[in-house]
């Protein structure tokens, strides 16, 4: 379950920063976070406006446990942003 904290913190990034809220659970490993909004009809495959998924911003900052449970869930492996940059799946 989302602590309240939790809800309170991915509301403020995503209407001040506009990232979609599972990018940034993704990015900053809050697994529990993840878990709720994919339960809750977060897309895997969603792309930030730089083409990121929430796969790519795991990698991008070694969140094994995130990493793990979204390649559970079938996020695409072989996606790249539009820089051309790949996540790094070593860790998992």
């Amino acid at each position: 379950m989302i602590s309240y904290f939790e809800y309170l913190s991915l509301t403020f990034f995503f209407f001040f920063f506009s990232l979609i809220a599972l990018h940034w659970a993704s990015y900053v490993g809050n697994l529990n976070a993840v878990k709720f909004l994919i339960r809750n009809g977060a897309k895997l495959e969603q792309r930030d406006r730089k083409g990121r998924t929430p796969l790519l911003l795991a990698s991008f900052s070694s969140q094994t446990p995130v990493l793990q449970f979204l390649r559970q869930k079938k996020a695409n492996k072989d996606v790249e942003d539009f820089e051309g940059r790949v996540p790094n799946l070593s860790s998992i």
